[in-house]
């Protein structure tokens, strides 16, 4: 009877071979997971950066009903007025 009760707490446990395979098998999810999450950062960050461009377009289109003319800086001006 004890060598029965001896084998069931020996044969309990998980083998150093099943406990590997789980690890590496978390292993491999977890860097499909960060490979879809890295590619979901550049698309919103894309977005973004669309947004933003479509934001500047429309700011320069309302300044340009308002004034007329798109502003232009000083420099510009005076390198223009010294060719004409």
């Amino acid at each position: 009877m004890k060598n029965y009760l001896t084998r069931k707490n020996y044969s309990a446990g998980f083998t150093l071979i099943e406990l590997l395979v789980v690890i590496a098998i978390i292993g491999i999810l977890s860097s499909v997971v960060l490979a879809s999450l890295n590619s979901a950062r550049t698309k919103g960050r894309d977005a973004r950066r669309m947004s933003d461009l479509h934001n500047i377009q429309l700011a320069l289109e309302l300044y340009y009903n308002k004034y007329g003319t798109y502003k232009v800086a000083e420099r510009d001006m005076e390198e223009v007025a010294m060719a004409g």
